[in-house]
């Protein structure tokens, strides 16, 4: 009989919430790098039914701690009612001594934390100073975490993709600069403002198609279009995973994500795969996995021209071909599964036995 395997939970948003947090859960709970640990997905949060989904979620965790299942809670994290729900969870856990890993992958938690009255910051840090680790996308992001947790739990551990072949890509293939957008459709990514930025480079005689992969204001979306006069430039597909996706960034020269904030942008690192150079936005830490200059560009967030400057540099094989090479390089060897899972893998090894040997100490007293 073999040795039963720790179980760790993977704590968060259900899939009727697509996104990147979800994303990242899946990836893990599939990943054959964390083979040698037992994952369990704990819904917490739904788009509809909110407080039953959230309820359920916490009588089944508790449920698997009681059965003494349960070596550690891993925890993801957004923002606004996300942080509401990790403080609940954090405490349950803390009460069963069950060690947390606290996610976060909130690209509106600066603001969220800005915006909340002191008694509630400070309920919040108490939680957060309950969590063994907390983890990070990028430096930056654990440079503003070390305004509320000790320096020494945070681990930047980013999100990752899955190694991918090198391919000889065709530039420009069909004589237009093909652009992709993947993400939530609406204001916070910068859509809207992407659609002003084409509608420049359309006025400056660049040929150009635009693919949109999202949800979200899908109908204010297609009346810009409308009034932009694009109809004939942007194809909006929906929601965009698997073939889909990977449609979409197969038939592009480039991706751009102008969110006026984000924390990290996995989607980013999936065009990197694809040989594809990217374009950002400058706030937040999305710009933390671009060289500037060299695999993408950064370009101000809200600014609908800086954003067209951006993607015209791009209107050329040779740029096209250099910025994919160097990108691809980097999505390899500093973002690959196998590098980041190793990461995560030596995470969950340290908990689990600082966990036991705690156990070992409180039941010897």
């Amino acid at each position: 009989m073999g040795t039963k395997k720790s179980l760790i939970c993977q704590i968060g948003p259900g899939k009727d919430m697509p996104g990147g947090m979800l994303s990242v859960i899946e990836g893990y709970l599939e990943s054959p790098y964390l083979k040698e640990f037992e994952q369990m997905h704990i819904v917490t949060a739904s788009s509809t039914n909110k407080g039953k989904c959230f309820f359920r979620g916490i009588a089944r965790y508790i449920g698997l701690i009681i059965k003494r299942e349960v070596k550690l809670a891993h925890l993801h994290m957004s923002e606004k009612g996300s942080c509401h729900r990790a403080i609940v969870l954090i405490f349950v856990s803390r009460l069963f001594r069950i060690p947390v890993i606290l996610h976060s992958h909130g690209s509106e938690l600066e603001a969220w934390y800005a915006s909340i009255k002191r008694m509630q910051r400070k309920i919040f840090c108490l939680a957060m100073e309950r969590c063994a680790a907390v983890v990070a996308l990028t430096p930056g992001w654990k440079k503003y975490w070390e305004n509320i947790v000790e320096d020494n739990k945070i681990y930047v551990i980013p999100n990752c993709v899955p190694s991918r072949k090198h391919l000889d890509r065709e530039y420009l293939d069909s004589g237009k600069l093909n652009i992709a957008f993947l993400g939530y459709v609406g204001e916070r990514k910068g859509t809207f403002e992407l659609l002003r930025a084409v509608k420049i480079l359309k006025d400056r005689k660049i040929d150009f198609c635009l693919r949109i992969g999202g949800n979200g204001e899908i109908d204010r979306c297609k009346t810009l279009i409308e009034q932009l006069k694009l109809q004939d430039d942007v194809i909006i597909y929906g929601w965009a995973t698997g073939e889909k996706k990977e449609e979409i960034l197969n038939l592009s020269d480039v991706l751009v994500l102008p969110s006026m904030y984000e924390s990290f942008g996995i989607v980013l690192l999936e065009a990197m795969a694809h040989q594809l150079p990217v374009i950002c936005g400058s706030n937040g830490y999305s710009k933390e996995l671009i060289s500037e200059g060299i695999d993408g560009y950064i370009a101000e967030s809200g600014n609908a021209e800086s954003i067209a400057e951006r993607m015209a540099l791009f209107n050329d094989r040779d740029i096209l071909k250099s910025f994919g090479e160097a990108a691809y390089k980097k999505a390899m060897k500093e973002y690959s599964t196998e590098h980041v899972m190793y990461k995560l893998k030596e995470l969950y090894q340290k908990l689990i036995v600082e966990e036991w040997k705690e156990s070992i100490y409180q039941g010897g007293k």
